[in-house]
């Protein structure tokens, strides 16, 4: 679950010209036994692999944690099979993982930004981080991307009461509790308040509860498919209160079914939400001046309506799939033809 694998699955429904793309899983999110016994498999499926000359690149999509180390097993493999190899980054709090490691833990990941041809970051902000902390010089920015809904709708519709959506992991670095201080402040009567995602929803629920807001704000749980498309396409405003991010699939998304944005100013969420055009930003923790915004937005439905086409405009000019595909596919014919 997340936006990791949303990405990964984005890059396995393009048709990527000569070139045949083999997809090895490492992680599962089940139990220790499950989650060990996929990564041994995963690893004695490469090794053919590894060892076949026709293999010529390994896109390796890396987090923190569990992800580093069992991505750092398969970089040493591709490098002693002298591979080609692309490291694309995600995991907004990469950097915090960092610094709050060992010493040895820290040379290991200094190591590992040293070893593959090309590093993949998600947005400028990430790119000048990542060479600034390890020192490299071999990075190139590929936002992630989303498909064009089959209909797109802009938001604004007519309704008794303006529908605000959030679709993440219940919890602190999503700003969850700062959400929910959000909306008391506004006039609920006109709204509603839907969050959807995996995590820690059962201390939120009780503070929903002690504020009287159970009939204005609900927790949708891990949504997918049509549920969340539903979801989407019910909805009027996004807003993503995070105190850390990369560049949130969630707002990619949200913006393709022409939603306009209320979110946080960290991170790449500034290339995706511009300030009056497709949305608002505001400072982590600012509940006062996300209030002022989000009323403006409410109390607008032509704004909304406004600020929802800008939004699905942007990514088909910048984050439609086949716009990024042909970034993807400059980078595989590039490292390809070099021995």
């Amino acid at each position: 679950k997340g936006g990791m694998r949303e990405v990964v699955n984005q890059y396995l429904s393009i048709d990527f010209k000569d070139y045949r793309i083999i997809y090895i899983p490492t992680h599962v999110e089940r139990n220790t036994l499950v989650k060990l016994s996929v990564f041994i498999v995963s690893i004695i499926r490469s090794i053919p692999l590894f060892i076949h000359r026709d293999l010529t690149i390994v896109h390796l999509h890396c987090s923190k944690k569990g992800s580093f180390f069992r991505k750092y097993i398969f970089l040493i493999l591709a490098k002693m099979f002298r591979k080609k190899i692309i490291l694309h980054t995600h995991g907004s709090d990469f950097f915090e993982y960092y610094h709050s490691s060992n010493s040895i833990s820290k040379a290991f990941i200094k190591h590992f930004f040293q070893l593959p041809d090309v590093l993949i970051a998600l947005s400028e902000q990430r790119k000048k981080e990542y060479a600034a902390l390890f020192k490299i010089r071999r990075i190139t920015v590929v936002p992630n991307f989303v498909s064009l809904p089959g209909q797109s709708r802009i938001a604004g519709k007519n309704k008794s009461k303006v529908q605000l959506l959030m679709l993440g992991r219940v919890g602190e670095r999503k700003g969850t509790a700062d959400l929910i201080n959000i909306f008391k402040k506004l006039d609920n009567k006109h709204m509603i308040l839907k969050i959807a995602g995996d995590g820690e929803s059962k201390q939120y629920r009780k503070m929903v509860k002690a504020l009287g807001l159970e009939e204005d704000i609900s927790f949708l749980g891990w949504v997918d498919g049509k549920k969340k498309t539903d979801l989407f396409e019910d909805s009027d405003i996004f807003i993503l209160p995070s105190y850390q991010e990369d560049l949130p699939m969630a707002i990619l998304e949200a913006m393709s079914y022409g939603l306009p944005i209320v979110a946080t100013n960290v991170a790449g969420i500034p290339s995706l939400v511009r300030n009056g055009y497709n949305g608002y930003l505001f400072e982590p923790g600012d509940i006062n001046d996300c209030v002022m915004k989000l009323k403006s937005l409410i109390a607008d439905s032509a704004l909304r309506q406004k600020f929802g086409k800008n939004s699905l405009e942007m990514v088909k000019k910048q984050f439609e799939q086949s716009i990024v595909a042909k970034q993807i596919q400059g980078l595989y014919d590039t490292l390809s033809t070099k021995k």
